[in-house]
């Protein structure tokens, strides 16, 4: 290489056996048992709470009330991060359910982080439908991460088929709308993906917003109207073009 410019991290050379596709398969598989940018990711995630998740109020100028898991359920202490709320007669709850399979297969450490993480996400889940079955709540909203891919077939492989059945179950006994966000996917969608499992028809009062991700960032406003014959009124915006190919 000509003097005065910086090597290539994936040159070949003498002491680096197969070049580029040998650095290429040791960054996938330090990717795979260290993911978080080579960070330990449960450590990053205990300094998100610390840094964001220690008092009962949200982020943002106009703050909000809010009931954490880890405050309100003793055996659910870490779970800062997973939090609820009321507003406009709607219960409003977040879980961490990220994406990349829901942190299933990576390592053993990985799958017990997320059987573990998965309980309380369950629990957390249950305790916000069954106070939205109140006569004064109109409906529930559901923030998560990951795509809860509702097309896929059951596979014990699979990170999000527990929350899959979770969340067609509570739709089905609860009779009121359900608008559920998330991200992951990178595309904007509205559909109505779940299916009841007997007669797989769509379940109409369940809505799935997917947010924008990059390179198409953009923004979605939710507006909820209780005495509206529709509750949910979803609306994108400010979407650039996308990139040339």
């Amino acid at each position: 290489m000509p003097a005065g410019r910086n090597a290539s991290p994936y040159s070949r050379r003498p002491d680096r056996p197969g070049g580029r596709t040998a650095d290429r398969r040791a960054r996938r598989r330090r990717d795979r048992e260290s993911p978080a940018g080579g960070y330990d990711p449960r450590e990053r995630l205990d300094a998100l709470r610390r840094i964001f998740f220690t008092d009962d109020e949200s982020l943002g100028r106009q703050k909000l009330r809010l009931l954490r898991q880890g405050d309100e359920d003793p055996r659910f202490r870490p779970y800062r991060e997973n939090v609820r709320w009321i507003a406009g007669s709607v219960v409003f709850v977040t879980l961490n359910v990220p994406g990349s399979n829901n942190n299933l297969g990576r390592n053993e450490r990985m799958d017990a982080e997320h059987a573990a993480r998965m309980v309380a996400n369950f629990a957390w889940l249950t305790q916000a439908v069954e106070l939205a079955r109140q006569p004064a709540i109109r409906g529930l909203v559901v923030f998560a991460h990951g795509d809860p891919q509702f097309d896929r077939p059951a596979d014990p492989a699979d990170g999000y088929t527990g929350w899959r059945y979770a969340l067609r179950a509570h739709v089905s006994t609860l009779d009121k709308p359900v608008l559920y966000v998330h991200g992951d996917g990178h595309r904007y969608r509205v559909d109505q993906p779940l299916r009841d499992l007997l007669t797989h028809d769509r379940i109409s009062a369940f809505t799935r917003v997917e947010v924008f991700g990059s390179p198409a960032v953009g923004w979605v406003r939710v507006d909820v109207a209780p005495e509206g014959e529709r509750l949910f009124t979803i609306t994108p915006g400010g979407v650039p073009p996308p990139p040339a190919q």
